[in-house]
């Protein structure tokens, strides 16, 4: 019997500890991304049928041999894309969850999903099954 109380005693203090530990040990700490500076539209991939016209400029512009189409976001929630010489301006916003990202422009207002984002590129998709790649400049 006094061994039974000394295990379970044992298998008590290991396990105490084992958690503790979890406890105490840091998390590591994600770095929130930031979409702050120009980004410049390498690609624009179609999946659907059905676009947009804010789309449509955009693929245009890309097609455009003479043209680049770049994206400048700006941290007091401004934007300016960029085709060619030609620029418009709007603001843009966050979903809670940081997976989405509200581009409203001409009174208009697009959504985009991000796919994958980094410091250096992202990949945003839109409800009308359009795919933008996009780098850093």
């Amino acid at each position: 019997m006094k061994t039974k109380i000394i295990l379970a005693v044992s298998v008590v203090i290991l396990a105490s500890i084992f958690i503790s530990c979890d406890w105490f040990k840091s998390k590591p700490v994600q770095k929130e991304f930031n979409i702050a500076g120009h980004w410049l539209v390498d690609s624009i991939r179609s999946d659907g049928k059905d676009t947009s016209h804010f789309a449509d400029i955009m693929a245009i512009a890309i097609a455009s041999k003479d043209s680049t189409l770049a994206l400048q976001f700006n941290s007091d929630s401004s934007f300016q894309y960029i085709i060619g010489k030609d620029s418009t301006k709007g603001t843009y916003r966050f979903s809670s969850d940081r997976n989405s990202m509200f581009l409203t422009a001409d009174s208009l207002t697009h959504q985009f999903n991000f796919l994958t984002k980094s410091d250096s590129a992202i990949t945003l998709a839109t409800t009308d099954s359009l795919v933008y790649y996009m780098r850093r400049k």
